[in-house]
């Protein structure tokens, strides 16, 4: 009996057990879908799992039957000059000479773990990676493609490989094929391909470079791109051994890390002062496992907290809070409890009358006295892992919280990866410990340790150069390896038996992993990394059936645990991310749209973004989201969450939501953080509805608000439109808003005249309609616009006793603010007590700002202090005040506090370090009054220092001081000119508005030193005497006014207090 090969169809006598011609087995079946070869008992093809036995008439079942993202390596074959062979040989022959090429190439591709994709003519694809992927792929289908160049016989072969992202599909029922750029690069590849030359795209060649020595070309020109493409000629495939992958035991290799964690835990038990390490590396590299053994360490002496920012939502954050916030444990105090707890969404009701900004700063010092009282007993540990994911609002928070915990015993450990990077940047001053790869022995000894058993020298050589020091890559070829059984014994320990195994990426890996579970486990898997965590019914919600058997199998496995509440999760987060990723787009939507139909509430929204962004051409599910999105963000913006409820109401918008309420909340909350072109284009959107007029006006009103800190000019005929049309239609508060926003726009204008009228006409509105909050708010301001009212310290001590009332501590900041303001102007030549008032309200403004992370607000008080100090001559405390400034004020921030922290810096400067120092320049054309008062003191202390021509020149070129309150601080710049003896009626002015603003304030020192000047440069002299033993301005402006009259006591007396003042400047023009 004579038995035909399956592959070669060769003759071969009865009792071969192999093929004489090929070698292939006479016992195997040929696999209808790729050609492998496989025993005859085996039911299934071990190459690419389809049925080797299907029913008569059916077509043969792919493995993979549903739609697939992968990462794959595509091969073309084309046979070189086939036209030519075609036009001078028989058409027979042609056929059976590349029938058995082909046949060839196909026993090639299956024996290489590929599939024949199709045959076109004289050319063939092939795919690897697809069903089921390997972790070595791209090497499987470059070394297939070299071996194919010895199998032409009488035809040569032109070969194209190329690797990347491909969409399985099925096209035209049940024939499941791959789309996308990678295939099509592959094409153009093989026709750029000489005859028997294998090119390999830039990632084939990444892939497999390992295993496989490349030569590289020329970039080419492929029909289709626009530039060049990168190529590599496959030369041979090197020998070498393949890698396990595995499971983690001990922590090998990262002792010196450990030492340090340590280290900084017992500096921060013993020393009692906090201590914020950020630890990074590359996806693997152990941050999680370091933190693991920090859990250990400090369980025992230490509080210990832990949360992980979640790969992907919206709301990352609130997670993090909040998983720490219930570690934590509650406050023994109430107050602090409820801002704490209004972190998380838990407003409580005594808080419903604070502001937007105020919430968030109180929000912030909750969360310090938390952790301040948690930290009371024992040391507490804070650990945070991935926050390189985390959004810019927790950044900021964390950044601003560590901040609060330096005098605390808290060790914060922030982990996560060093890419993307930006995250770093934020914690620049933080201890950085960053993961490097393990060494060569320390990667032996730790596959050695996962393995658990001895391991022969090739065996560990093979695992470290193959993980690249990865302690996550080594785990998973061990892991592979094992459950491939891969690792046989022999005489030196564990040798690896199997070649192909070596991993070109962690993607590769993973994927490998997943594509070998079962058909159940796998779709677990992927729909777990869908739901992030979640029941066993959460996840039979997506599958359509039972799964508990699958995940407890999954369980045992090590690829997911379950938590305490029944939950499971996916234990490694990079397997996570390739298993959703192996989701197609559309996939990936209706599994969203599914989850948020059927899943926890608390994650529908997140769902509902992600179905939209999958499914962009379905309009319902883009409609639902958007509802959904703006719902979320109302409820933040509700609760204070400003930053949160800006990103969803933007992508709400970007759904397509146009309900006006929708984009006027977004427009007001995005003028309120300072994006005023976001919020202009916002409320463009806004439609005139006949049938609602008040929304066209509330629309104009906001866009008009936005610009008042930016260009008051533009926003102010925007805003007495709004006045008139609110009154038109009846509404008093929106009036009374209106109203005080014209009154603030032309406070930044400097019209304190028409800033207080219109600040009056607010007053007026609100106190008749009894809305308290809007008469404290405008009250306040108006403090500032028309200082001189009598009624102005009543307004004050009422809103100040209205936020110990409300707990409104932001309110209290601004309030603080006025009055700080208020008497810095009125101590610049008051009395003692005015100045003692100044400093203390400027030092409650600056405490109150710091707590509540108000960093302009706390600029403006350490500024003011910075100030009276110095102008007082306690040069020492000037420093200090100076030193605390320095840490608040970020200098790369030009913003109107930061002019004011550069003129506070600059006088103290030139008075103790820097007497011959560049001054600031504050913009000459500013109307800012703040930034006007930054210039005056700029001047003040090039006066006091004996620079007054530089003072003058520079006086000159900036618009006049104006208002009763700014005026006071005319008497300094008057006192330039005057140590010039330059007169004039600018000097006379100024001076007449300084005096004005001593009586309207009954400032006795501010009015005799206003006069003394006035009789100095007028040549009549002023019958005004100093009191004796004061040291401040004032006296030492009468004392001068007197010694240039001749009057040899008092000189004596101003060079004392010019002394005491550091001021040589005052003695400019007297005698020696």
């Amino acid at each position: 009996m004579v038995l035909g090969c399956p592959r070669c169809e060769a003759v071969n006598p009865e009792g071969n057990r192999f093929c004489g011609s090929c070698g292939t087995p006479l016992d195997a079946r040929t696999c209808p879908s790729c050609g492998s070869a496989n025993p005859v008992a085996q039911p299934f093809c071990g190459q690419c799992g389809a049925a080797l036995d299907p029913s008569p008439g059916a077509i043969p079942e792919p493995a993979v039957r549903t739609e697939e993202r992968k990462l794959a390596t595509v091969l073309f074959a084309d046979v070189v000059g086939f036209t030519s062979l075609a036009e001078r040989t028989d058409p027979e022959v042609v056929a059976h000479m590349v029938d058995r090429a082909f046949q060839e190439l196909a026993r090639v591709v299956g024996e290489h773990g590929g599939t024949i994709d199709k045959y076109m003519g004289d050319s063939l694809m092939a795919v690897f990676g697809v069903p089921v992927s390997h972790d070595d792929d791209a090497e499987r289908a470059v070394a297939a493609g070299l071996a194919m160049r010895q199998l032409g016989g009488d035809l040569v072969f032109s070969i194209g490989v190329n690797s990347g992202e491909v969409m399985v599909s099925a096209v035209g029922g049940d024939d499941v094929t791959v789309i996308g750029d990678t295939v099509n690069v592959a094409a153009r590849l093989e026709k750029a391909a000489g005859p028997g030359e294998v090119l390999c795209g830039r990632l084939t060649t990444e892939l497999a470079r390992h295993r496989v020595e490349f030569e590289e070309r020329q970039p080419v020109l492929l029909k289709g791109k626009s530039e060049p493409v990168e190529v590599w000629a496959a030369r041979k495939v090197r020998r070498g051994a393949d890698g396990p992958g595995g499971e983690r035991s001990e922590l090998v290799g990262r002792d010196d890390e450990l030492a340090f964690l340590e280290m900084q835990f017992r500096r921060v038990r013993d020393d009692r002062r906090g201590a914020l390490v950020v630890l990074c590396g590359e996806a693997g590299s152990g941050k999680t496992r370091l933190l693991d053994e920090v859990q250990g360490l400090a369980a025992g002496p230490a509080n210990v907290v832990r949360a992980a920012y979640p790969s992907y939502g919206v709301l990352g954050g609130l997670q993090v809070a909040a998983e720490l916030i219930d570690q934590l444990g509650p406050s023994s105090d109430p107050e602090v409890q409820a801002r704490v707890r209004s972190v998380i969404g838990e407003l409580d009701p005594s808080l419903a009358a604070i502001d937007a900004a105020g919430i968030e700063r109180e929000q912030l010092w909750g969360l310090g006295q938390l952790v301040k009282e948690k930290a009371g007993d024992r040391p507490l540990v804070v650990l945070v892992d991935d926050v390189h994911g985390a959004d810019d609002r927790t950044l900021e928070l964390i950044s601003q919280l560590a901040l609060h915990l330096r005098e605390l015993p808290v060790l914060t450990v922030l982990a996560g990866r060093t890419e993307p990077a930006g995250w770093l940047s934020r914690f620049a001053a933080a201890n950085t410990l960053r993961l490097q790869a393990l060494g060569p022995a320390q990667s032996e000894a730790l596959a050695e340790a996962l393995v658990g058993e001895p391991l022969s020298d090739d065996a560990r050589r093979s695992f470290a150069e193959m993980s690249k020091g990865n302690p996550l890559y080594l785990r998973e070829l061990v892991a592979m390896a094992r459950a491939g059984r891969m690792l046989t014994p022999d005489d030196t320990g564990y040798a690896l038996s199997a070649s192909g195994a070596v991993p070109a990426s962690l993607q590769a890996l993973l994927a490998a992993r997943l594509d070998a579970l079962e058909r159940a486990q796998k779709v677990a898997v992927q729909h777990l990394a869908v739901l992030g965590d979640a029941t066993a019914g959460e996840v039979e919600t997506l599958s359509g059936g039972d799964c508990s058997s699958a995940l407890g199998l999954l369980d045992d496995g090590g690829l997911v645990r379950q938590g305490p509440d029944g939950r499971y999760e996916i234990a490694d987060p990079l397997l996570a991310e390739v298993a959703y990723d192996m989701l197609p787009r559309t996939t990936r939507g209706e599994l969203h749209r599914r989850a948020a139909a059927s899943g926890r509430s608390d994650a529908r929204v997140r769902h509902l973004e992600r179905a939209a962004d999958y499914l962009a051409g379905d309009p319902d599910i883009a409609r639902e989201a958007a509802e959904a999105l703006a719902e979320e963000g109302h409820a933040l913006a509700e609760g204070f969450r400003f930053l949160d409820a800006i990103r969803l109401l933007e992508k709400a918008v970007a759904l397509g939501m146009r309900r006006p309420s929708a984009l006027l909340e977004l427009g007001k909350i995005q003028g309120q953080c300072g994006r005023v072109e976001d919020a202009l284009a916002t409320l463009a959107l806004v439609p005139d509805d006949p049938a609602e007029p008040a929304v066209a006006v509330e629309r104009d009103h906001c866009a008009a608000n936005v610009k008042v800190f930016t260009d008051p000019s533009a926003a102010i005929p925007g805003l007495e439109a709004a006045v008139e049309q609110w009154h038109a239609l009846g509404n008093a508060e929106k009036e009374a808003w209106a109203n005080a926003n014209v009154g603030v726009a032309y406070f930044y204008r400097s019209e304190m005249h028409e800033s207080a009228r219109a600040l009056d006409r607010a007053v007026d509105l609100f106190e008749s309609i009894g809305d308290r909050a809007g008469t404290v708010s405008t009250t306040s301001f108006l403090g500032l616009a028309r200082p001189d009212d009598p009624r102005v310290e009543g307004w004050l001590t009422d809103a100040l006793e209205w936020t110990r009332h409300t707990g409104d501590r932001n309110r209290r900041s601004a309030i603080l603010a006025t009055l700080a303001w208020r008497h810095f102007f009125l101590s610049l030549c008051g009395a003692a007590s005015d100045t003692a008032t100044a400093e203390d309200l400027a030092l409650q403004l600056a405490t109150i700002s710091e707590e509540l992370g108000l960093t302009d607000m706390a600029i403006h008080g350490r500024s003011l202090r910075t100030i009276i100090f110095r102008l007082t001559g306690r040069l020492d405390g000037a420093k200090c005040e100076a030193a605390t400034l320095a840490r608040l004020h970020e200098p790369t921030h030009h913003h109107t506090e930061s002019w004011l922290a550069w003129a506070a810096g600059f006088v103290v400067a030139l008075a103790t370090d820097a007497p011959t120092a560049a001054p600031p320049f504050p913009p000459e054309d500013s109307v800012d009054p703040v930034v006007t008062v930054s210039g005056v003191v700029v001047n003040a202390g090039l006066i006091l220092a004996g620079r007054a021509a530089e003072a003058a020149e520079r006086q000159a070129r900036v618009r006049p001081i104006t208002g009763p309150l700014v005026g006071a601080a005319g008497i300094i710049p008057a006192l330039g000119l005057a140590l010039l003896d330059q007169g004039g009626e600018a000097a006379l002015s100024m001076l007449d508005a300084a005096l004005e603003a001593g009586r309207g304030f009954g400032s006795s020192p501010l009015q005799l030193a206003a006069q003394a000047l006035l009789g100095e440069l007028s040549g009549r002299p002023a019958e005004v005497k100093a009191e004796p033993g004061r040291v401040s301005l004032a006296d030492a402006i009468v004392l001068r006014a007197a010694a240039v009259r001749g009057d040899a006591e008092a000189a004596e007396a101003l060079r004392q207090l010019a002394g005491a003042l550091a001021a040589p400047g005052l003695l400019v023009g007297l005698p020696a």
